[in-house]
């Protein structure tokens, strides 16, 4: 085929069963130049043969077979072979409405070198939730790109599957996923892809991209490595974005470190998951030290801790995690079992 003016990649890891309808709602779009790079990531299941099959039917479609090394080399492989003019990335488990490219791409090629965002909806079909990320009212929006934390809270910056981008500024400043990060990967790549383009970012509200979420594998179900290290990665790189794009920070600044706080907590949580493989002595050992780090000292002193239950601040501010510990195993047990006295 002629040089696409589309590039579409799609990173597959044992995918099978969702793989066919993420595949057919990408051919079916109403914007037809485009190639459609399927990147089969090691697959143990028929992903492979799938794929194969998509590219014996229609001459759009190209499959590269690799060995697994995770989603982020899948994506940047597809990067490195593609042909179009603009990007954008799927993944094998969603789907995307008919107009998700012809909105997009019109958006793109009216407000040149501009980040360019959809909405998308959320699908959580084990509790059969639906839910819509847009932003305000308008089926074309424009803010500032000093306001991009604002995206950040509405989850629309997170993600690269609800954007397009300029391959050229993406290919020319040598703009890639992290390699050697689990989480976050996406959010960094678009932090950096920002820093190259104008100051308006461009947001087509309307839920272009279905998003499948399952709780087995969301955040809180999953043990991560480094999780600490990762989050200070993520807040340090927003932190000098607010810098750089003349964020007002003193106006966030309770908000900003209400999510860091949120995700530092987290990282004690990460600590005690079963696939930790410390003893439980340095776990707690582990987890007094990120007390006492200058990151979750700074986390705590700048949030909003209202919402917090006062008991466990305090204890939070005393550094000492074995404290907290039996707390938190207090709590669990006054919830199961609601009757039983303490004292």
């Amino acid at each position: 085929m002629e040089k696409p003016i589309i590039s579409v990649i799609v990173p597959i890891y044992n995918a099978q069963l969702y793989l066919s309808k993420c595949i057919n709602s990408i051919l079916n779009q109403s914007f037809f130049s485009f190639e459609l790079i399927l990147i089969n990531d090691g697959s143990t299941d028929r992903s492979g043969e799938i794929c194969d099959a998509y590219a014996n039917e229609d001459n759009r479609v190209r499959v590269i077979h690799k060995c697994n090394e995770g989603v982020s080399i899948a994506r940047n492989t597809g990067l490195n072979v593609s042909r179009g003019k603009y990007l954008m990335f799927a993944d094998a488990d969603d789907y995307v409405e008919k107009s998700w490219c012809k909105l997009l791409y019109d958006l793109i090629e009216t407000h040149k070198h501009s980040m360019i965002i959809s909405g998308y909806n959320i699908y959580n079909y084990e509790n059969n939730e639906r839910r819509t990320r847009t932003l305000g009212e308008g089926s074309v929006i424009d803010i500032d790109k000093s306001s991009f934390y604002t995206l950040y809270e509405k989850t629309l910056l997170n993600t690269q599957w609800n954007k397009i981008y300029d391959a050229n500024i993406i290919k020319s400043k040598k703009i890639f996923f992290k390699e050697k990060i689990s989480l976050g990967e996406d959010l960094l790549f678009n932090l950096e892809y920002l820093k190259h383009v104008g100051d308006k970012i461009f947001i087509c509200n309307i839920p272009l991209y279905n998003y499948i979420k399952s709780e087995k594998e969301s955040l809180d179900n999953k043990f991560h490595e480094n999780l600490f290290e990762i989050y200070n990665i993520l807040f340090s790189e927003m932190y000098n974005c607010m810098k750089l794009f003349k964020t007002d920070i003193e106006h966030i600044r309770p908000t900003f470190y209400n999510s860091y706080l949120t995700m530092m907590n987290s990282t004690l949580e990460n600590t005690f998951r079963k696939e930790c493989t410390l003893s439980f002595i340095n776990k707690v050992k582990h987890n007094s030290k990120i007390l006492k780090s200058k990151e979750f000292k700074g986390a705590l002193k700048y949030a909003n801790l209202e919402g917090f239950v006062p008991t466990y601040i305090m204890l939070l501010k005393l550094k000492k995690y074995l404290l907290i510990y039996c707390f938190l195993k207090i709590i669990h047990l006054k919830k199961r079992f609601p009757n039983l006295k303490f004292g």
